[in-house]
């Protein structure tokens, strides 16, 4: 199983997307959610989810800061931003591959989150690690 936190502060948004998860993968945990950039650095240092889908715009700290954050103690996990804003050039310089932008439509959300699923998969094998 591979364990998922979901960060946005927006509950309808939280919702839909813990949703799309039940829905469409058996083979992930959805371990926590978080309406806030410091709960999600907490979470995430407890949990330690494979992937993170977190939301930029947040009252208090934002993604971006938790996220850079996160990264100091979890440098393997994965994060799919999802935003209502274009910060994908700010996301990108801190190795953010994954990038969608409100409203997530479906198939576009399936999509990638199995991409960070396979690069997740694929990561032993590159490094020469057993799973």
């Amino acid at each position: 199983m591979y364990k998922v936190l979901v960060v946005d502060d927006e509950p309808i948004a939280v919702e839909s997307v813990v949703y799309m998860i039940k829905k469409n993968f058996e083979s992930i945990d959805i371990v926590g959610t978080s309406r806030s950039g410091k709960d999600a650095i907490e979470k995430a240092h407890n949990l330690h989810p494979d992937i993170i889908i977190m939301d930029i715009n947040m009252p208090g700290m934002n993604g971006l800061d938790a996220m850079k954050e996160i990264r100091l103690h979890i440098p393997n996990v994965s994060f799919i931003v999802i935003s209502a804003y274009d910060y994908f050039a700010e996301a990108e310089v801190m190795g953010i591959e994954e990038y969608i932008l409100k409203p997530v439509k479906e198939v576009k959300f399936i999509e990638t989150l199995n991409r960070a699923l396979s690069k997740i998969i694929l990561a032993p094998m590159l490094f020469g690690h057993k799973s």
